[in-house]
């Protein structure tokens, strides 16, 4: 979630888009990095969350702290791309008209209760246990990280928010009626198992395959 947040009264066309593209970055890259599916959500409120389910197990503070970074350099990509067209409202900066909005009770309550992306970066340097000295070190190289992997996905990242932006919510995939609070976890694929070896082939008894 964005830290600047604003009342719905005030979150324009502009500020509707960054905040698109800010959850749809944390979606992108939670899939990247967890595995699962994610889903974003507009709230009336001017806040914005983005759930996840199906992720893998064991926590990395690393990746917990580059997916939190990846909101800030998702929201970034607003310098490049400008809000879409909306069927049914007037350009950006015009006349402003009512945004849809569908975020559901729970996520709704989440909102109030998460850390911001900058609590969330910082919980985990101290979950690693690296001296204080390092954290500015930690911030910059969480940062870079997530600046790069939006940068690899942002035609993904860009198709949700446009989704996002018009509707007020958008997934990577199947939702649940009650999304549980992001739980952060490194995702490792499987490793693909070696083919089994070619079985030689037989003979015939004039000793031609």
């Amino acid at each position: 979630m964005p830290n600047n947040r604003k009342a719905t009264d005030q979150l324009d066309a502009y500020d509707r888009w960054a905040l698109a593209l800010h959850e749809s970055a944390h979606a992108i890259i939670g899939r990247v990095l967890f595995g699962g599916h994610a889903t974003a959500a507009i709230c009336h409120d001017g806040r914005g969350i983005s759930t996840m389910i199906g992720t893998s197990p064991n926590p990395s503070p690393v990746a917990v702290a580059v997916h939190a970074a990846a909101g800030k350099a998702g929201q970034d990509l607003e310098s490049t791309w400008g809000p879409p067209a909306d069927p049914g409202r007037p350009p950006a900066g015009s006349t402003p008209a009512p945004f849809r909005f569908a975020e559901t009770p729970e996520e709704a309550a989440l909102t109030h209760s998460l850390p911001s992306d900058r609590q969330t970066v910082d919980a985990c340097f101290h979950e690693s246990r690296l001296p204080d000295a390092l954290l500015s070190h930690w911030r910059g190289f969480v940062a870079a990280a997530a600046r790069e992997l939006v940068k690899t996905h942002e035609t993904a990242i860009v198709k949700l928010a446009i989704r996002l932006y018009c509707t007020g919510r958008a997934t990577t995939g199947p939702e649940q009626a009650t999304p549980a609070p992001f739980a952060s976890a490194a995702y490792t694929p499987p490793a693909t198992p070696a083919p089994p070896p070619a079985e030689p082939a037989e003979e015939t008894t004039d000793g031609t395959p």
